[in-house]
């Protein structure tokens, strides 16, 4: 066997050394890393909406969110599932917003707006009177808010804080509805009722005829007058007298007997509904010189005012001034020096129908200067003026003139004295007395009211002085009181409150003998006293005064302006 050279068989045993240690360090090696794994899927939203865009404050809404490949949050709120809706009510306007993110926080978003919509709101709605007088009127006042106004009843839209008048034919429920833009309302009802008044009259009317007539006498007159409608028939009977025209109609022309002596005047009256009576008065044919001819008045009117049947009341005279009062307990004693001789208490009934005057009872004091004011029940209010002899000085004594006795008995008196004074019937039949004068010429600045149905009166606020001036109720209930002698301001009395707030000053400075009209537009045609002619109108839309057209005749003093049927406005004085 040949024999290997030394130098290579070192090589071949450092060869055979190598490759053994390279096995051993390959069988030792770690494995090698695993691949990455695939990416996540992007986040998709496929929908995010609500059930509704728009709301009423306090609702709730629906909100659905389709997404997939992440979890879904909701902001405002929490988690949100794909496809289940979540509920959610906000106070105000808001914008929610979906987040959906993935496992490698990849996030997507959508929005949705929800619109809130105030709720409708009655805050109040209330009647300035309740009960009304039938044939009465009064203001109602919806206060509102979050949507659009009315009231049915024939009354329509309305607007929150502004008084509509109503003058309802009998008790009625009106509804204030207030609706928003999404159609969501709210309701409030107010009933107003209509109390029953009693009857101003007995049934059918009353008998008007003179007491006393001469013997012989020809063209005497009796008639009946109601407030009723339509009038009721009327057929006459006389016993002891002749009839000189028809026994039939609400007036009768007779003759009394020739002798000396008493007959009778009878009316057999129906009304529209069936319901009779009989009115019967004697009536004493003397020989007297006391009997006056009817067609002439007793005396001149201080006060004058239409009864419910159409007669006309007048009481108290202006024939008389007394000079030197000295006062004693809010009372005047009798004068130092009378220049004239002193008003009497007696008054006077005016027949229109027959033209013809006769005397009633006489009040228990004699005045001037006051007020007399038609109550709903018939009944005049004879308030407060100015007394002469026994009783001189400003009055707080009031009476009651009753149209069925024809007589005066006493009322509560008033808690100032005063004269020259407005007195305004309102709505609610009550009645608002303002301005004046009082003891020793200071000007009274207290208002009052006085209730019919239960004889007292309660303070109603203060005013600035009105002297002679003029009150007006107006269409929405309130009262103007404006002018009178050196008035610079006018004032608005609101039954609501029962409190005065000043009005727009007139153009003028007032005048003695103020007077005012309603007009049919519902402006108030003021006319000044005094010896001026101006005139001003009085807006109550717009609480604004405008010169008018001035009379073409000045006054002397009080000059009365009275709207006619026809629109036009008379003025006398």
């Amino acid at each position: 066997m040949p024999r290997l050279d030394s130098k290579l068989a070192a090589s071949l045993l450092a060869l055979a050394l190598a490759a053994a240690t390279g096995c051993a360090d390959s069988s030792s090696a770690p494995p090698p890393p695993p691949p990455p794994p695939p990416p996540a899927a992007f986040p998709v939203i496929t929908s995010f909406v609500a059930s509704a865009a728009s709301l009423t404050r306090g609702a709730s809404v629906e909100l659905t969110a389709v997404f997939a490949n992440g979890t879904g949050a909701l902001s405002p709120g929490g988690p949100i599932s794909s496809g289940t809706p979540v509920s959610v009510s906000p106070a105000e306007t808001t914008t929610f917003t979906l987040a959906v993110t993935n496992a490698d926080g990849k996030v997507v978003t959508s929005d949705v707006q929800v619109t809130v919509v105030a709720a409708p709101l009655v805050k109040a709605f209330t009647a300035a009177q309740t009960p009304l007088l039938a044939g009465g009127a009064t203001v109602i006042t919806p206060i509102f808010s979050g949507g659009d106004g009315s009231i049915d009843n024939g009354v329509g839209t309305v607007t929150s804080g502004v008084q509509v008048k109503i003058a309802p034919a009998a008790t009625t429920t009106y509804t204030l509805t207030v609706t928003n833009s999404l159609g969501a309302s709210a309701a409030q009802p107010l009933t107003v009722e209509i109390a029953a008044a009693a009857p101003a009259q007995v049934s059918g009317g009353s008998l008007f005829v003179q007491d006393r007539v001469h013997p012989g006498d020809v063209l005497n007159l009796a008639s009946v007058a109601s407030a009723a409608a339509p009038a009721p028939t009327v057929t006459w009977t006389l016993v002891g007298a002749t009839a000189s025209g028809a026994t039939t109609g609400p007036v009768l022309d007779f003759q009394a007997p020739a002798t000396a002596g008493t007959f009778a005047v009878t009316a057999a009256v129906q009304d529209a509904g069936g319901a009779a009576t009989t009115l019967t008065q004697p009536v004493e044919a003397v020989i007297d010189a006391s009997v006056v001819d009817p067609r002439e008045p007793r005396q001149r009117a201080a006060a004058a005012a239409v009864l419910a049947d159409g007669r006309v009341l007048v009481t108290g005279t202006l024939d008389v001034l007394v000079t030197d009062y000295s006062f004693v307990n809010n009372e005047a004693t009798p004068p130092v020096h009378a220049a004239w001789s002193g008003a009497t208490a007696g008054g006077d009934l005016y027949d229109p129908l027959t033209g013809t005057w006769k005397p009633v009872g006489s009040m228990a004091t004699p005045r001037l200067a006051h007020t007399m004011t038609l109550l709903p029940d018939g009944r005049m209010l004879v308030a407060g003026g100015v007394g002469i002899a026994a009783t001189n000085g400003q009055l707080a004594r009031c009476e009651l003139y009753d149209p069925l006795t024809r007589t005066f008995v006493p009322a509560a008196p008033m808690a100032a004295h005063r004269a020259n004074h407005t007195a305004t019937l309102l709505p609610n039949g009550k009645v608002l007395v303002a301005g004046g004068v009082s003891l020793n010429g200071a000007k009274v600045l207290q208002a009052e009211l006085y209730d019919p149905a239960t004889d007292t009166w309660s303070a109603a606020g203060t005013t600035t002085a009105h002297d002679t001036g003029a009150a007006t109720l107006l269409p929405t209930g309130q009262v103007l009181l404006t002018g009178g002698a050196g008035s610079t301001g006018a004032e608005l009395y609101d039954p609501a409150t029962n409190a005065w707030t000043a009005a727009a000053a007139p153009p003028v400075v007032g005048q003695p003998g103020t007077s005012a009209a309603l007009l049919p537009g519902g402006k108030v045609l003021v006319s000044n006293g005094g010896t001026t002619s101006s005139t001003a109108l009085y807006d109550p839309a717009t609480n604004t005064w405008a010169a008018a057209a001035s009379r073409s005749v000045s006054g002397t003093g009080a000059v009365r302006v009275t709207l006619l049927s026809t629109g036009l406005v008379l003025a006398v004085g």
